[in-house]
């Protein structure tokens, strides 16, 4: 998935062009929503969520976060997903203690993404 700008994403992407894929995104922002609720509200260990799935929380976060604003900017209520920034937020900052180089390393990922298409 490759685009420019919010409204970019909506003429590729959004549940009106794409529904299937929409679906699927939809699927994994609120499995990380629910996940960054029961984070919140202590009924999951913050150390065995890091160890398990903090890479994938803040790959896809950093990743969606300007087009998770735009819904909430444009559709959705502006607390949209706001427990899966949550995670992520809480994640990133796990995962720099451990590697200062992390966020650098996460942008090379999506580098080699967008040069593959």
């Amino acid at each position: 998935m490759h685009w420019t700008d919010f409204d970019d994403f909506k003429r590729r992407y959004d549940s009106s062009v794409d529904l299937e894929g929409y679906c699927a995104r939809a699927a994994i922002w609120n499995d990380f929503d629910g996940l960054g609720w029961q984070l919140r509200n202590g009924l999951i260990d913050v150390d065995s969520f890091t160890d398990s799935w903090a890479y994938g929380a803040v790959m896809f976060w950093r990743k969606f976060k300007p087009i998770i604003e735009g819904y909430r900017a444009w559709e959705f209520p502006r607390g949209y997903l706001r427990d899966f920034e949550y995670l992520a937020e809480v994640m990133e900052k796990r995962l720099m203690d451990e590697d200062p180089d992390f966020l650098k390393k996460l942008g090379n990922i999506f580098t080699v993404q967008v040069t593959r298409q």
